[in-house]
């Protein structure tokens, strides 16, 4: 009687309903309970620089707009690693992603000392929205003393940075601070480097700075090459 109330087909039939729809509410759970998870994590990563952990480039553009519309006193420090191609292309492309990641942490430290937010640019390029220009610049001087090291017993890593310096305020959009401290930047990465010199700083012109193009204006800015502590040199373009 058991074994014919078993396999009649009308059991199977409710059989097979019944796990489908056991299956259909446990899945439907399962979506419920991670969604939100899933959504965060969508959401951190379309934000964050999936190999430093640090914000994006579409990050570091929003902020900065935002610290500009708000009429925030901040200055834009666009940082270009010195040294960095020749570790990633001698030791390839993972190890060239570990020091990225080391050296990112320590600018992200060091902005969060100045009040303000670090962000990878792209490949080697970073840059820092802080409120103390000063202390940061004074903080990446303490960073390109210390050697990258990425495990116990590695050869340790030096490595140098060109920085463009701008102040947010001085320029109509955030774009075009950023597009003057990247020039600033390749300025100081032309400048001829002391052997001791790690961190190269020069300060970016503002649009009232650069006046109308006239013979005057093409004329070069002094240079200030005074060394400010044993491994740095800072230069205002102003």
């Amino acid at each position: 009687m058991v074994a014919r109330l078993l396999f009649s087909p009308s059991f199977l039939w409710t059989f097979v309903v019944v796990i489908v729809a056991v299956g259909f509410a446990a899945s439907v759970l399962w979506y419920l309970v991670c969604r939100e998870r899933w959504w965060r994590e969508a959401g951190r990563y379309g934000v964050v620089d999936w190999v430093t952990g640090i914000g994006n480039r579409p990050e570091l553009e929003r902020y900065a707009d935002v610290c500009h519309r708000a009429g925030k006193r901040c200055e834009l420090l666009f940082v270009d690693l010195d040294g960095f191609k020749a570790v990633n292309g001698g030791s390839g492309h993972d190890v060239g992603d570990q020091v990225l990641r080391v050296v990112a942490g320590r600018l992200a430290a060091a902005a969060g000392y100045c009040d303000g937010r670090a962000y990878r640019r792209g490949g080697d390029e970073f840059v820092a929205v802080v409120r103390e220009g000063e202390r940061y610049i004074a903080e990446l001087q303490t960073v390109f003393r210390q050697p990258v090291r990425l495990s116990s017993g590695s050869t340790p890593l030096w490595l140098g940075a060109s920085v463009g310096r701008v102040r947010l305020e001085d320029f109509p959009t955030a774009r075009a601070a950023l597009k003057a401290a990247e020039t600033a930047m390749y300025r100081a990465k032309d400048r001829t480097r002391s052997p001791g010199d790690a961190v190269i700083v020069e300060r970016g012109s503002t649009i009232r700075e650069r006046g109308p193009r006239t013979d005057r204006s093409r004329e070069p800015a002094d240079v200030d090459r005074r060394p400010v502590g044993r491994r740095s040199a800072i230069h205002d373009g102003r």
